[in-house]
């Protein structure tokens, strides 16, 4: 569900998702986009808590966005770019974080270029 959000929230946002679930030996790319410029490859993390009606703090989704997973979300990127020969575009990792609430509308928030691909 949090990935029908996120990808609805891109394309709000002007990007155009091309690609959903992208699985490969190692892991998964939930999403991949092209942002406005059309030109910018944007490979997605999208992170998904359902929160109880009667939590008073949040845990926020994207805190699960350890140091091992930004480094595995650095390898598949690369891996895709190859395999897709997207080596000279622009490129990015963002994470969506959508907490869903039973009564309320789902909080989104993105956070852009949130893992650095020089690492």
């Amino acid at each position: 569900m949090g990935e029908r959000i996120a990808a609805r929230y891109l394309a709000s946002e002007g990007m155009r998702v091309i690609e959903r679930n992208t699985d490969m030996t190692g892991g998964e790319i939930d999403l991949i986009a092209l942002d406005q410029d059309q030109k910018t490859v944007v490979f997605v993390e999208v992170k998904t808590r359902r929160l109880p009606s009667d939590r008073h703090e949040r845990y926020r989704p994207e805190v699960s966005i350890t140091p091992q997973k930004r480094k595995k979300l650095v390898r598949l990127a690369e891996r895709v770019t190859r395999d897709r020969g997207w080596e000279d575009r622009q490129k990015r990792i963002d994470v969506i974080a959508v907490e869903l609430a039973s009564r309320a509308a789902p909080v989104i928030r993105h956070h852009r270029a949130a893992v650095d691909r020089s690492r």
